[in-house]
């Protein structure tokens, strides 16, 4: 391809991130890429820009362009990977914030006193509702002390393990209070469930959300956002990372620009 044709590259990285350098903390990060100014070294090595991006937020990306965020232009995509990440679309676009991380649910506090976590808080969802979390309730293990094992999470999920389905109940109940917090302050059309998670889980998870925010009386007329799952499934944030560079470079509605057809094709 003649790179004069090419707008840059999209990049996605499983972790925080801030001005192109990794924000590393905890056992669901990556510790070794600390601070490195990846944006700018890649961009150097390729000989063009180059976007990065966590992986929720790709994610988000990706559902707007290709998912069910086609009908919706503001609704947070809640990743579920070794932590829990969120991206945020906001009229069409990702909201990113003041230093990038807008959006991440992972360290709002769900629970008062709760469990101990890296980032220095203490009850954080992510320490309640991750795979890492389930991992680290079947194995007993702390989380980060061996790689994430997708196929011992299903395995139990399928099993009915009743320890992974106790985990399941309580991720449910702080999944529900974190999503009533950003139902307030940020008032989305969704929720869209997704990450690396199984897809059987995913929809497990699911249908516990829905029943369990059903059961919580409405303030006046306010009602909680839909949740819906992903249409996409795992390869979500390297699509979103392929069109990081048109989201950054041309308009506020992409779609006002590139039509339904060309959006179709990135």
């Amino acid at each position: 391809i003649d790179k004069g044709k090419v707008w840059g590259a999209g990049v996605v990285v499983p972790a925080r991130q801030s001005d192109g350098q990794v924000v590393a903390y905890g056992p669901c990060t990556l510790p070794s890429w600390k601070l490195f100014p990846l944006k700018r070294e890649l961009g150097r090595a390729l000989g063009m820009p180059a976007f990065v991006e966590n992986d929720a937020v790709a994610a988000a990306v990706a559902e707007r362009l290709h998912g069910i965020g086609k009908a919706h232009s503001d609704f947070l995509y809640l990743y579920f990977g070794a932590g829990i990440g969120g991206g945020l679309m906001l009229g069409g676009r990702p909201y990113r914030g003041g230093s990038g991380q807008a959006g991440q649910l992972g360290h709002v506090v769900v629970q008062s006193g709760g469990l101990p976590c890296h980032c220095g808080q203490r009850g954080c969802l992510e320490r309640y509702a991750s795979l890492s979390a389930a991992q680290a309730m079947l194995t007993g293990l702390p989380e980060g002390e061996q790689p994430l094992d997708i196929g011992l999470i299903s395995d139990a999920f399928m099993l009915g393990d009743p320890r992974f389905l106790g985990w399941m109940d309580e991720a449910t109940d702080r999944l529900a209070t974190a999503i009533r917090i950003v139902a307030y302050v940020f008032d989305p059309e969704a929720i869209v469930l997704g990450g690396i998670i199984p897809r059987p889980l995913l929809e497990g998870l699911h249908g516990r959300l829905v029943r369990r925010l059903a059961e919580v009386r409405p303030v006046e007329d306010r009602t909680p956002p839909t949740v819906l799952v992903s249409e996409i499934g795992r390869d979500t944030p390297a699509l979103g990372a392929a069109a990081l560079p048109i989201f950054d470079g041309i308009t506020p509605e992409l779609s006002l620009v590139l039509g339904a057809g060309a959006v179709e094709a990135i």
